[in-house]
This record gives structure tokens, C-alpha cells and sequence, in this order.
């Protein structure tokens, strides 16, 4: 209990009782993973990524051992990845060295980079993942500045079948934003050379969800703006039944948006 310590327990409840607690205890994988979980629904795509976004800063804490092997095989079970797939900011393994892909001659990059940018950096290094961004197909400018390129790059894929990261930047050689492009095709993500393909999709799935996160975002954002200015109007006039119902609508929605 609050304002307890082991020693003051077993002063109060002899050390029998505080055995019987301790043996009867939920372990500490089981309380930090069922504890998110009330947090995220695992049963959708979005909630996975979410009990993995929450849980990893929690698990890095740990020092390496088996307890940490053993949280990361539970999240990995609940999540419906393989325990690699969670480790895409590690280290490369040993064997790593030996892949190799086409890659422009610029320079690589290390800056930061905004999730777009990412995005756009992973489907020209990886384009055989570029199914995975399907899930951010309904996602606009209006919404998530510069995705349109996104969906350009995931049209072209489509196209050409087995695309690589040359034939896509051959394909804008002429536009005036290649250069960005090859700049993008070789940015080191994480300080990785040369990820792997399932730090490769791992980092896309997350940083996916990134995207998604700043589009809901940016929904509740002009959800807000729109509930002002009707705020702001009622002050001087009644608002009408459509504007009522907008208002209603639009209050429920950044509602539902804050409890997501």
C-alpha cells in the first residue's frame, strides 16, 4: 500500500502474511504488460502499435537479461511481431555486412528527418514494402504536409512490379526535387549503414503509426478551430440546426479523440 515498505509491512502483519503477498504477487512482466494494455486495444492494428510505442521506453530501462528476453517475447506475442521486428534501433547483427542494394552516389545523411521525410527515405531504399503504406492512403497535404509524394512513389511501385531503389529515382530524374530525393534514398535511419529488411519494416510500421498520430492531430486541431469560430458566432447569433449538429458532431469527435 501507499506509504508502506516491506519492513513496515511485516511489523504490521507478521512474516508469514507478507510471504503469502509476495508469493501471491503479479510478476512484473504481467503487471507492466496487462497495465498497458488497458491502454491500447490489441485487438486493432493501431492499438498493437501502440501498447509496442508504449511499452518500449519501459523495457530499454531494463538492464540486458532474461527478464528483458522474457518481456520482449510477450510484447512481441501480443503485438503479432517477431521479437526482431521490435528491435529496429538496435544494433546490427553479425552478417549484416554482407547485404548489399543499389544505392545512389550522394552522400549519406544522418540528420533528423520529420516522419514524412522518413517514410518517403523508406519506400526509395525498400520499395518492396510499399504495401505497407497503404494504410495511409486516405491521408491528404491538407492533413499531413508533403504525403502526396508518398503516394506517388507507392503508385510508382505499383507500376513497375519489382521496383528498386535506382529505377524509382530514375523515374523523377527530371523533376526539380530529385535531388531531395536521392538525399532521401540515402539517409542512415537510426545511425544504421544498411538496416536489415526487418528493421526495415519494423521502422516503417512504426513510423506509420507516427503518421497517423499527426493526422489524427491534425484533425483535432481543426476539429477545435471550427468548434471556436461556432463558439465565437453563438455569442452573437443563435446558431441554426446544421450548425448545432456540427457543433455536436465536432464536440464528439475531439472527445473520442482524446480518450484514443
Amino acid at each position: 500500500p501507499d506509504g508502506e515498505d516491506p519492513d513496515s509491512m511485516v511489523r504490521k502483519i507478521g512474516k508469514n502474511a507478507f510471504q503469502e503477498l509476495v508469493d501471491q504477487a503479479t510478476p512484473l512482466p504481467d503487471f507492466l504488460l496487462d497495465t498497458l494494455q488497458q491502454k491500447a486495444d490489441i485487438k486493432r492494428l493501431d492499438g498493437r502499435a501502440k501498447l509496442v510505442k508504449l511499452a518500449n521506453p519501459m523495457i530499454a530501462k531494463l538492464p540486458d537479461g532474461i527478464l528483458k528476453t522474457l518481456l520482449v517475447d510477450r510484447l512481441a506475442k501480443l503485438a503479432q511481431v517477431s521479437p526482431s521486428d521490435l528491435a529496429a534501433g538496435g544494433r546490427r547483427r553479425p552478417g549484416d555486412d554482407r547485404r548489399s542494394k543499389t544505392r545512389a552516389s550522394a552522400p549519406a545523411s544522418r540528420e533528423t528527418i520529420t516522419n514524412i521525410r522518413r517514410a518517403l527515405s523508406l519506400i526509395l531504399q525498400h520499395p518492396r514494402f510499399a504495401n505497407e503504406f497503404e494504410e495511409l492512403q486516405e491521408i491528404r497535404d491538407e492533413h499531413v504536409r508533403g504525403i502526396e509524394m508518398l503516394h506517388t512513389l507507392r503508385a510508382a511501385c505499383d507500376e513497375q512490379g519489382a521496383a528498386t531503389t535506382a529505377t524509382l529515382l530514375e523515374r523523377f530524374r527530371d523533376r526539380s526535387y530529385f535531388n531531395t530525393l536521392v538525399n532521401l534514398a540515402n539517409h542512415q535511419h537510426n545511425n544504421i549503414p544498411e538496416l536489415s529488411e526487418q528493421e526495415a519494416l519494423a521502422l516503417i510500421r512504426a513510423n506509420n503509426q507516427k503518421i497517423i498520430e499527426e493526422f489524427q492531430a491534425a484533425r483535432i486541431s481543426a476539429a477545435l478551430e471550427s468548434l471556436a469560430a461556432l463558439d465565437q458566432k453563438s455569442r452573437i447569433t443563435p446558431l441554426d440546426d446544421d450548425e448545432r449538429t456540427e457543433q455536436a458532431e465536432l464536440t464528439d469527435f475531439v472527445r473520442k479523440g482524446y480518450q484514443s
